[in-house]
């Protein structure tokens, strides 16, 4: 099922490791929404994206300097047949997240796609 993306938000890891999350970039699909700098005591950042109907999100770090870590990740936006309203939140069944049982699965080149079939 394909959603038009507004916007995604990742939660960094607060405990340890935190800059990891530097020069990350989150695609909608194959589409650029934006990247990441780290920002020391940053809990989250919010990524909006264009409005382009896909069935995934990727958030990839741009760099071979170790793994990437995140806390959690929220994926925001409408069921593409709905292209005249606006963005809300999925609901609970619809919003993805690391910990949720979705479909999470790691790529090479430390890159983490959040599916929503």
């Amino acid at each position: 099922k394909q959603s038009l993306i507004d916007r995604v938000v990742i939660y960094n890891r607060e405990d340890c490791c935190s800059g990891r999350i530097d020069n990350t970039e989150v695609y909608a699909g194959k589409f650029y929404c934006g990247s990441i700098d780290y920002e020391e005591n940053r809990s989250h950042y919010i990524i909006k994206c264009p409005p382009f109907a896909d069935q995934t999100t990727t958030i990839k770090i741009m760099k071979d300097s170790g793994p990437l870590t995140l806390c959690e990740v929220e994926v925001y936006g409408r069921p593409a047949s709905d292209r005249r309203s606006r963005p809300t939140t999925f609901e609970p069944e619809e919003r993805f997240t690391r910990d949720q049982s979705s479909s999470v699965s790691s790529k090479p080149s430390n890159t983490e796609t959040v599916s929503s079939e």
